[in-house]
């Protein structure tokens, strides 16, 4: 890996670094989509968050490095809009721009992923 020998540290060590600004970036996106939907306390998007970092985190330590543990991180912010529009609320554009790419990003990166292109397809 190209990275890890710029900066001097292992491949694995780089990748899970990797892993780790993926799931900032998600947790990042889930924290705005959360602050614009109205009635929800700051406590509740909180404990969403926790929640979400002890299941994407804790919970998946055995597999870290897999294709399908990258998809979960990046499509979570996209399984949260898509329940917030199908309850007819509207977000910033630029919002939606950013979590339809990290969308697009989990959909590639596993071939098998055909219930999630299923989701995609729906909205």
């Amino acid at each position: 890996m190209l990275a890890a020998d710029v900066i001097g540290v292992s491949s694995r060590m780089a990748f899970v670094c990797y892993v780790f600004i993926l799931l900032a970036l998600s947790l990042w996106l889930v924290d705005r989509l959360l602050r614009q939907m109205s009635g929800v306390a700051d406590s509740a998007r909180g404990a969403f968050l926790l929640a979400m970092f002890g299941a994407v985190v804790i919970l998946a330590l055995a597999c870290l490095r897999q294709r399908e543990h990258l998809m979960l991180i990046l499509s979570i912010p996209y399984i949260l809009l898509l329940g917030h529009r199908l309850a007819g609320r509207s977000c910033s554009l630029l919002l939606a721009v950013g979590v339809g790419a990290a969308a697009a990003v989990a959909s590639a990166s596993s071939p098998t992923s055909s219930s999630f292109r299923l989701c995609w397809s729906y909205t």
